[in-house]
């Protein structure tokens, strides 16, 4: 038997690792005097609670590498003990642990496996209040921060309205109960979600409400994840200049509580706005030391970011070799965690790659498949960018019409992004030299009515495709040359 321990060779209780034989016989024995082996059984559980509430810590600041690493070693024993805690409803120590859990898993991006061990908990609790008919403030507190996390888990899934449901429950309950740090937590993944949605405005209004309250409260974690999750929503409409200013305000704070993580994804962010703003050095600057940092760290969700934002780099300075690469390296990252909204991403970059080689027919499977895994994720900004790039698709390869009709659905969504709007108007300006004005205005007239999700599927089911339009095309002028014969044969 090797020993080992939850908290290390200076731990009074040890946890040993033995053969399945070993384990066998000495579970048979304890089940000899049943009761004992519940006494086992609350004993391990309460040690391994006592280990993740003892990290929370770490794994927020400096030390957040080594917590991590000393978890994953006993996440075998942390499973089983949350299992059995979240069965039998011990709701202390699933309080005390809860939140390292979910920083653990969030951080491994495990986001899969966090949500369903925080679903069983939240499970647990709710069966065992049968036996107790007034749930205590307590209790009701525990059930909504599992409920919260789990939303947050299920955003990063890409599971968008089911995160949105989620969190919108767990905020009103939040409030009434009264720690205002959770409220902020609610607000901010909210916020995210909102974002994600294209609800600029609204996320806009949670993320306020959100840094007031760490203000208030002196929470520099949560101030710096809020000013962060503005600068996401400044600029996603535009305004680099203003989302610079909140994501260097936020790092700042973040370097000087060594939060790692979210400094990561602050440098992250900041190489998007370099981006935006044409200094292409500094972007690979920064998304360079995010990207070690994610590595040292084990964060695989976030590095995919970073291969992501690299390859969108890349492609801008017309390396677009090096820009399949990368986005192919993030599309299996993305592809492994199970995020339909970023695999979304990862596939309209490649199909702008492909437009750029003049490669239509790869690029147009690309936004296709894009344009899928947004519709599964109900990510109306990604899904947007994936229908300018068919309408680039269709303007090269004849079918300006249809792609003035697309221009014209992006231009006219408020939940377009920058990005979008900045490809959708480029392409309009050159559509409009090879038409007819009454022809492009007709189009514009007709796109402002197409809806954005309906108009995707139309894509999806391969209706407003090349070969879709072509063999519509053809269908047309069939019934037009039968029409005509009949005419024809009647008249004669």
């Amino acid at each position: 038997m090797v020993p080992g321990g939850p908290n290390g060779v200076s731990d009074t209780t040890a946890v040993y690792e033995m053969p399945n034989v070993v384990g066998r016989y000495a579970r048979g024995k304890l089940q000899e005097g049943p009761l004992d082996d519940v006494r086992v059984q609350d004993q391990h559980w309460r040690d391994f609670a006592q280990f993740l509430h003892g990290r929370e810590e770490q794994l927020r600041g400096r030390g957040q590498e080594q917590a991590l690493g000393e978890i994953a070693e006993e996440i075998d024993n942390v499973r089983a003990a949350w299992t059995w805690a979240s069965e039998r409803g011990l709701e202390e120590e699933i309080k005390n642990s809860l939140e390292s859990l979910y920083l653990f898993h969030s951080a491994r991006s495990r986001f899969q496996e966090g949500e369903e061990l925080l679903e069983k908990a939240a499970a647990g609790l709710e069966a065992s209040e049968s036996e107790s008919p007034e749930p205590t403030r307590e209790r009701s507190l525990i059930r909504c921060q599992l409920q919260a996390r789990r939303g947050a888990l299920r955003f990063r899934l890409g599971l968008y309205e089911s995160a949105k449901g989620i969190l919108e429950k767990a905020l009103p309950i939040a409030r009434s109960l009264g720690p205002r740090e959770e409220v902020a937590f609610c607000l901010n993944n909210l916020a995210l979600v909102s974002r994600a949605l294209g609800e600029y405005e609204e996320a806009r209004g949670l993320l306020t409400e959100a840094l007031t309250i760490g203000r208030e409260i002196g929470d520099p974690f949560g101030i710096a994840q809020s000013q962060h999750n503005l600068g996401m929503v400044s600029f996603s409409q535009g305004a680099y200049e203003d989302a610079r200013r909140l994501y260097e305000e936020g790092l700042a704070i973040r370097r000087g509580i060594g939060e790692r993580p979210a400094i990561a994804f602050s440098l992250r962010e900041l190489g998007d706005v370099a981006i935006a703003l044409a200094e292409h050095e500094e972007s690979r600057r920064l998304y360079q030391e995010s990207a070690e940092i994610f590595r040292e760290i084990g964060n695989r969700w976030g590095l995919a970011g970073c291969l992501y934002n690299t390859a969108c780099a890349a492609y801008r300075l017309g390396e677009y070799e090096e820009a399949v690469v990368l986005h192919e390296e993030a599309l299996a990252i993305y592809t492994e965690t199970g995020d339909p909204g970023f695999i979304a991403n990862s596939l309209v970059g490649l199909g702008n790659v492909a437009c750029a080689t003049e490669d239509y027919y790869t690029a147009e499977d690309h936004f296709r498949e894009a344009l899928r895994n947004a519709l599964r994720a109900s990510d109306t900004p990604v899904t947007i960018q994936g229908l300018a790039g068919v309408a680039t698709v269709l303007a090269k390869n004849g079918e300006e019409d249809t792609a003035v009709e697309l221009v014209s659905l992006v231009l006219h969504n408020l939940s377009a992004d920058e990005e979008a709007r900045e490809k959708a108007g480029s392409l309009l300006s050159e559509v409009e030299s090879r038409l007819e004005p009454q022809a492009v205005a007709a189009a514009v007239e007709k796109g402002k009515t197409r809806d954005v999700l309906g108009t995707a599927r139309e894509v999806v089911e391969g209706r407003l495709t090349l070969d879709g339009l072509k063999e519509a095309a053809v269908g047309l002028a069939r019934e037009v040359s039968v029409f005509l014969f009949t005419d024809i044969e009647g008249s004669t």
